[in-house]
């Protein structure tokens, strides 16, 4: 029996890593763009992931993806920078669009791990070189810190520019959550005051400009709400239970 609290273990052909601490584990697919595909939090299962490997192989949800160099949409896979334009894949076909970045399926590799008293954590790292992928000739190294605690998962994520310029570069993560009965039975509260306008000629490429969130700031029934929505102007926690 295997006690580590750090253990590598293959998903199917893919390496991955199995982070415990107490109650709480983590599974990280570190050969297939580092996905989170199992999050049990004090027991409690947290993440709807794609735990099986045909799942994660042929899912078109970016289900635990993480978005590098660049979370979102490209309008066109067309962007101009230092006035220089590029040309992205256009890898969301059906809008015409460049989507969610390259790493999706690249592989990391572990570069760092610790285990302690009050958490573990392990450190992940992949390189994006300037000619992996059209449209963006930069060189940065990604890393992905996981830090598993007794009831919580903080996920670090960052680039490092190694290119001779400077470079553009955004990051983000695309979970998905479960909360052990149907969703529209829950109460959802969403801290921010406003949401991204879109463009209703460019599916759902922002244009800049704030709209009020209509769901509101408290505690609500989610019933049949649906979002696809990028929620802005976030109300600070600390200051509103000062307030009340």
């Amino acid at each position: 029996m295997n006690n580590s609290p750090i253990t590598a273990q293959k998903f199917g052909s893919y390496q991955s890593y199995i982070l415990k601490f107490k109650e709480s584990e983590l599974q990280v697919v570190s050969g297939f763009g580092c996905n989170p595909i199992r999050l049990i939090l004090d027991g409690q299962k947290v993440l709807d992931g794609n735990d099986e490997i045909k799942k994660l192989e042929t899912d078109f949800l970016c289900k635990g993806d993480f978005l590098a160099p660049f979370p979102n949409r490209i309008s066109g896979g067309t962007y101009v920078f230092k006035e220089v334009k590029h040309h992205l894949i256009k890898n969301e076909e059906a809008r015409g669009h460049a989507l969610h970045g390259f790493v999706m399926k690249k592989p990391f590799e572990i570069v760092a791990q610790k285990e302690s008293e009050e958490f573990t954590t392990a450190t992940f790292k992949t390189t994006i070189h300037e000619d992996d992928f059209q449209g963006y000739p930069f060189e940065i190294d990604i890393t992905i810190t996981f830090i598993l605690k007794a009831n919580s998962l903080e996920i670090q994520m960052g680039g490092k520019n190694l290119s001779k310029s400077e470079a553009p570069f955004g990051i983000g993560w695309h979970p998905y959550f479960t909360v052990g009965k149907k969703i529209d039975e829950c109460n959802l509260r969403i801290p921010a005051l406003s949401i991204m306008e879109t463009d209703p000629a460019k599916e759902l490429i922002q244009t800049g400009k704030h709209l009020p969130n209509t769901f509101g700031t408290d505690f609500k029934n989610i019933g049949a709400e649906t979002f696809d929505t990028c929620f802005v102007d976030l109300v600070d926690q600390s200051i509103k239970k000062k307030e009340a």
